[in-house]
């Protein structure tokens, strides 16, 4: 199993930072548009209530606006609850790192879909590449393999890992 090295644990927080800055912004950005069409629904809702009780729509005419604006608003919602899931997920994470190493097991099983590709590109910056054959263990995931070849060597030349006696 490939684990993370002791340089990288330590820059995790700071890896994780940077990563989660650029993806914020995204979502600062994505939060203001849903926000301004969340607005957008209401106002239209608004005004076609106020149509209505002007006898310029129909029942028929309100009725089938109102479910289309409903659901409209339902779907911002959703969106603007998922980016705030996203949010506070990653916030805890980043904290979880400054205070303590990460499990990163753990935090892959807890992590959604996106913070599982963000987790992936903060610890393999230049992708894992799969192969049927050989799975992730292949040769185009220099890194990998470099971590790898490290770790076998030190194996080889009988460096204990752990404690002195290599427990």
């Amino acid at each position: 199993m490939h684990r993370p090295n002791v340089e990288l644990l330590k820059r995790l927080p700071e890896i994780a930072q940077k990563h989660w800055e650029v993806r914020e912004e995204r979502v600062r950005q994505d939060s203001r548009a849903l926000n301004i069409r969340l607005q957008d629904q209401k106002r239209l809702n608004s005004a076609a209530i106020k149509a209505k009780l002007k006898g310029e729509l129909t029942a028929e005419d309100f009725d089938s606006l109102k479910a289309t604006i409903t659901e409209e608003i339902a779907s911002i919602e959703h969106q603007l609850s998922a980016l705030e899931s996203e949010r506070s997920t990653m916030e805890e994470l980043i904290s979880q790192t400054e205070r303590e190493l990460v499990d990163l097991v753990a935090a892959w099983n807890k992590a959604g879909v996106i913070q599982q590709r963000e987790l992936c590109n903060v610890l393999f910056p230049e992708g894992l590449v799969w192969s049927h054959e050989w799975g992730f263990l292949n040769r185009q995931n220099t890194k990998l393999m470099q971590d790898l070849r490290s770790f076998m060597e030190e194996l080889a030349s009988g460096v204990k890992i752990g404690v002195p006696d290599g427990i």
